[in-house]
């Protein structure tokens, strides 16, 4: 009979992990300033940098596709997409298909300003890989992508390799 994982794990050992991911958490936030008023030192926050992201991402997105892919809350994305209309960094157009929906697109300013996030947020993560040896650094990203595999249960690309979540399989005798 398959058991599911942590079915016969202890609730304390379960809070010492919980609490140990929770660490985790707060370092990772810390290092890389996630908190700070503005990120990377830009203008925005982390939720409208993220937008910004999304947008650049796939051009033509819609608000909804948007919400669903960064989980924001939908009067919070509808204030930050009109502030990026405001601002000329972003422009929403009728949708050919429905009329209800409007695609958002980035003008010139807006790419440039997500350019901007993007390249100091590649600089960020180069700067905290390159004092680790290439071994370290492979095993930390391999850790990430391990983490984010088992979480999501999706497959994790890894430079050439994959990574996938492992399921157990019932056996069958035969």
């Amino acid at each position: 009979m398959h058991k599911s994982p942590g079915l016969n794990e202890s609730p304390s050992r379960l809070s010492r992990l919980a609490a140990r991911a929770r660490a985790f958490n707060r370092f990772y936030t810390q290092h890389l300033g996630i908190l700070q008023r503005g990120i990377l030192g830009t203008r925005f926050s982390l939720s409208e940098a993220r937008v910004l992201y999304e947008i650049a991402q796939l051009d033509g997105i819609t608000a909804t596709q948007v919400a669903e892919k960064t989980g924001l809350d939908a009067a919070y994305l509808s204030r930050a997409l009109s502030a990026f209309e405001r601002e000329d960094l972003l422009r929403r157009k009728s949708s050919s298909r429905d009329g209800r929906e409007r695609s958002l697109h980035l003008t010139s300013l807006g790419r440039n300003e997500f350019a901007a996030v993007d390249n100091r947020s590649q600089r960020q993560i180069e700067d905290i890989l390159r004092p680790l040896s290439p071994a370290q650094r492979a095993r930390a990203v391999d850790a990430m992508c391990t983490i984010q595999g088992l979480i999501s249960g999706r497959s994790i690309e890894l430079g050439n390799a994959t990574r996938r979540r492992r399921r157990s399989k019932r056996r069958r005798d035969g």
